[in-house]
């Protein structure tokens, strides 16, 4: 009996173990993949790689850390550490390790370093009494182990608290870490939210009067599957581009999509992968994303076609048109179809299917003639032929409209023998032929009347992508404006009528320039050396090495709205528009009726309501400069207040037992800000306290390099902001080696 129980007990051992051997590989399997990431938690993103950061490219992974500092970060490799960045913007404390296969691990905004890796920081720092500093190391002077701790996560630099993690390749390229062996738990589909439509020719409007048509994605029930319900008619070469995203679990943070593909009708258009950065890229962001989207608070607006100027190679067109639509010879009248697929790096799709309709430039029917009526010196009829196609296109109806100063009225035509069409016109309305096919409107464009409303000379300008929208309440103003300032010498049949007013679009060319009033409206880009002025006062100097493509600016003076602490000491001005690609920022320059070393160049920041301090130089002959990449408002500013140091921990007579103690306080400017480290100035005695200082919460901590000896000590604090003005106190203390009943420590 014995023996039996003893035999059963390993017949059931023997499986038991298989069990365990198996679950114990998969668990070390799971915790190896676990062990890769540099935190050891339940790993969460909260901004993924290639997403939009004005500028440039998000190289990396940001990880959550719980909205805490200190979680302990570790190497994924055996390598060595290569590079230590310290700065008070940027990635803060960065330190990047090399592993032994080539690859670059890079962390920010580490609040605090490894052992060694702090002491050779302190000491650099200490010789080069600098808080900045960047520091290369030979291989293996500090090496590190796979799992060995090389800091704590923490809030330095901007934003809050998380680890930004990178992976780069051995020649320092961005690499994407989800698909470079850091793996997630991800079975979400990206998300779909809207389909744009951009023209992108140098003359056409939409039905609306824009260059730019937004339609709603509508999510089906099944998984990853949208459709945009309306069809529209589009007669002009356009873009495609798509607002989504993608998030590693419900209702988590939104990342950029891996992998965006359009095709039309089958055909591939546009490919776009997230997959590898090279720094060089630069502003190419703004060309994959939508800038203007973007500044507006929408980041997420991605472009399906090429513009000039992008140098990402991840993105590319898959036809020959730059993976614009409307370009190709295949295209025919009628109705066509567009997906886009979005894909995850684990293989989650997504689709948006949508419908468009093709249309000939100039609609489904095309002005052959104009006969006048003899009886009357107002009527004549407009003869018209079918586009190539309407016959099989499925045509339903067509109409004339006429616009009577407030809404179009619906009229009859008059069918001729080969589908020809007589429309006859007996007042100085403003007119179009309109056609349905297969339930789609088409229109032919506006003819607009001699008068709509009244003879007015005002002007509306609207800078878009490409160009800028003219508008006008009177025809006759409408073509002598585009004829004599723009040289267009038809612009009549460019224009169309939208909510009383005639539309226009123009593209720039060289040499085109309207003022009126102090408003300037010019193109730029064309020369090498380009200068706008406007009011005597402002000047925008830039050339064809700012900008991607030719554009236009415009400038001009205005009034705040309201009033602001501190006022302006100079006008006002508006440059639009207010966010636009730039190759390189451009210089403006104000003059002012006096000089002042402590003025400078301020941007309005409509969002937080305050002046955002931009000014790069001192005053020269009553002249404040910056450089700025973009519009809005603009004007000199003067910063009379001092930084303010407030709640510093040494107290005047105080004793501090601790003989490296460290000085803490906080630190805040209005205006100007503080430049850098060397604007901030801590000694005891004559000994420099290494400054570390966090911009977004104010706080300052300067430690001591060495031990003070112990006795009297004054400490002095020097602070200075980029207008010149500065705050110091002094602080008389002593420092002694042992606790006491009467002296706190520090």
């Amino acid at each position: 009996m014995k023996s039996g129980y003893v035999n059963n007990m390993m017949k059931i051992s023997t499986k038991t173990v298989g069990v365990l051997v198996v679950l114990a590989l998969l668990f070390t399997i799971s915790y190896a993949n676990a062990e890769e990431w540099p935190l050891k938690r339940r790993i969460d993103l909260s901004s993924g790689f290639g997403d939009y950061r004005g500028n440039r490219f998000h190289a990396g992974v940001d990880l959550r850390t719980g909205g805490k500092v200190g979680a302990p970060v570790f190497s994924p490799v055996n390598g060595y550490i290569w590079r230590v960045r310290m700065s008070y913007d940027g990635y803060g404390k960065g330190v990047y390790v090399k592993g032994y296969d080539g690859r670059i691990f890079v962390f920010g905004h580490l609040s605090a370093l490894a052992g060694r890796i702090q002491r050779e920081v302190r000491e650099a720092q200490h010789d080069a009494r600098r808080y900045y500093v960047d520091l290369s190391f030979p291989q293996n002077a500090i090496p590190v182990k796979a799992g060995e701790q090389i800091g704590l996560s923490g809030q330095t630099g901007s934003g809050a608290p998380h680890l930004h993690f990178e992976v780069r390749s051995a020649d320092n390229k961005p690499l994407n870490p989800l698909a470079n062996g850091f793996t997630l738990s991800d079975k979400v589909h990206p998300t779909f939210e809207t389909l744009v439509l951009q023209l992108t020719d140098d003359h056409s409007l939409t039905d609306d009067g824009t260059r730019t048509v937004s339609l709603p994605a509508h999510k089906l029930k099944r998984p990853g599957q949208y459709t945009v319900d309306s069809v529209i008619c589009m007669d002009s070469p356009f873009g495609i581009l798509t607002h989504c995203f993608d998030q590693m679990k419900a209702g988590g943070m939104r990342q950029s999509i891996y992998r965006l593909t359009l095709s039309i009708d089958e055909k591939p258009y546009y490919e776009s992968v997230f997959d590898r950065l090279d720094f060089s890229y630069g502003r190419s962001a703004q060309l994959e994303f939508d800038q203007v989207c973007a500044a507006d608070g929408n980041k997420r607006v991605r472009r399906l076609y090429h513009r000039a100027g992008n140098a990402y190679p991840g993105s590319k067109a898959l036809n020959d048109h730059d993976g614009l639509v409307g370009e190709d010879a295949y295209l025919k009248f009628g109705r066509h179809r567009g997906l886009i697929v979005a894909e995850d790096i684990y293989g989650n799709t997504s689709q948006l299917r949508f419908q468009f309709f093709w249309s000939p430039p100039g609609g489904a029917y095309v002005l052959d003639t104009l006969l006048p009526v003899q009886e009357s010196s107002l009527a004549f009829d407009a003869f018209f032929r079918p586009a190539e196609g309407v016959e099989t296109a499925g045509l339903d109806s067509v109409w004339v409209e006429s616009y009577d100063g407030t809404e179009w009225i619906r009229g009859n035509v008059a069918h001729l023998e080969d589908g020809w069409l007589k429309v006859r016109r007996e007042d100085s309305r403003s007119w179009r032929l309109v056609a349905a096919i297969d339930g789609v409107r088409v229109a032919n464009g506006t003819w607009p009347s001699g008068e709509l409303r009244k003879a007015s000379s005002e002007v509306d300008f609207d800078i878009s992508p490409g160009g800028v929208i003219v508008s006008t309440e009177s025809p006759a103003t409408f073509v002598s404006l585009l004829s004599e300032t723009f040289g267009i010498e038809t612009p009549i049949a460019r224009a169309e009528v939208f909510d009383d007013r005639v539309h226009a679009f123009v593209a720039p060319s060289s040499g085109l320039t309207y003022i009126s009033d102090g408003f300037l409206l010019a193109a730029v880009g064309y020369n090498k050396a380009e200068s706008l002025v406007v009011d005597d006062r402002l000047t925008i100097r830039t050339g064809r090495a700012g900008f991607h493509e030719p554009r236009f600016i415009s400038a001009e003076k205005v009034e705040l709205p309201g009033r602001t602490n501190p006022m302006p000491i100079s006008s006002v001005y508006r440059i639009l528009p207010e966010a636009f690609v730039t190759r390189d920022n451009f210089e403006i320059s104000l003059t002012l009726d006096s000089a002042t070393e402590k003025a400078g160049l301020c941007w309005w920041d409509e969002k937080e309501k305050n002046w955002v301090w931009i000014n790069q130089d001192s005053l020269d002959s009553y002249t404040a400069r910056a450089e700025s990449q973009g519009g809005g408002l603009f004007a000199a500013v003067v910063d009379d207040d001092r930084p303010r140091v407030s709640k510093l921990n040494i107290r005047e007579g105080m004793t501090v037992t601790n003989l490296k103690p460290n000085v803490r306080f906080l630190l805040e400017d209005t205006l100007s800000g503080i430049a850098d480290d060397q604007s901030i100035d801590v000694h005891i005695n004559d000994i420099w306290l290494i400054p570390e200082w966090d911009f977004e919460n104010h706080q300052c901590v300067a430690r001591l390099y060495e031990p003070l000896e112990p006795g009297p000590c004054v400490l002095t604090v020097k602070v200075t902001d980029r207008a010149g003005n500065k705050t110091e106190l002094e602080r008389r203390f002593t420092v002694t080696g042992k606790r006491s009943k009467k002296s706190g420590g520090n």
